[in-house]
């Protein structure tokens, strides 16, 4: 009788747990600057970060994204979240 009880207790606490940490990595500056160097390891991508975070504003110093033949470039690059 155990066993099941510990099972349903792990997936249960597993639930709650993924999308706390999911919160706390969007909510906060140091989840959100950590996300971005993740995205810029993924992407042509570069990101000066500036402030703020992914749930409400964000501001990054700039944003460079290079593709193949291509370079975009943008400056002081202000995005808010308006739930």
């Amino acid at each position: 009788m155990k066993r099941p009880g510990r099972i349903i207790f792990g997936v249960l606490l597993l639930v709650m747990l993924i999308p706390t940490a999911l919160l706390l990595v969007i909510a906060t500056e140091q989840g959100s600057r950590s996300l971005l160097r993740q995205v810029e390891r993924l992407l042509p991508l570069e990101i000066d970060y500036g402030s703020g975070n992914l749930i409400g504003r964000l501001h990054l110093e700039s944003l460079r994204y290079t593709p193949e033949g291509l370079r975009l470039e943008l400056h002081d690059v202000v995005a808010e979240l308006d739930p």
